[in-house]
């Protein structure tokens, strides 16, 4: 990887000197079937926003990968609902303007996300909690 990651050890300290930072509303998260799979890495997803190369990454174990996929879900719907109505919670309609396209696809993927997360009452009390 061009930016050194592969060799270090990602931590949350080393989150805070990130060189890119990307809004999770603008970013695609993709878990990467077994037979997409680019190298010998298992458990393997791909992060895509507008105007960055993807990154393609990988964990130890399915276990992490599984809570990395929720987690993520988990900051979809937070991020949506804070660009919505705060007082109801509701993620409803939200107006978006945009130049680029893939940018306001990821938009409008992570507002769809929410509102099939938003009906899963297990998944809100799960993000409640955390």
């Amino acid at each position: 990887m061009e930016d050194g990651i592969k060799n270090r050890e990602l931590n949350v300290a080393g989150l805070s000197k990130a060189l890119v930072v990307y809004k999770v509303y603008q970013t695609m998260f993709r878990v990467v079937k077994e037979s997409e799979t680019v190298d010998s890495r298992q458990h393997c997803f791909l992060l895509q926003s507008a105007g960055h190369e993807p990154r393609y990454l990988s964990v130890e174990t399915r276990q992490e990968l599984l809570r990395i996929e929720n987690s993520w879900n988990a900051a979809i719907v937070t991020s949506v609902i804070k660009l919505g109505d705060h007082e109801t919670r509701a993620i409803e309609t939200k107006e978006l303007e945009c130049q680029v396209l893939q940018s306001l696809l990821f938009c409008m993927h992570a507002f769809l996300t929410a509102k099939v997360a938003s009906v899963d009452p297990a998944f809100l009390s799960s993000i409640q909690q955390t």
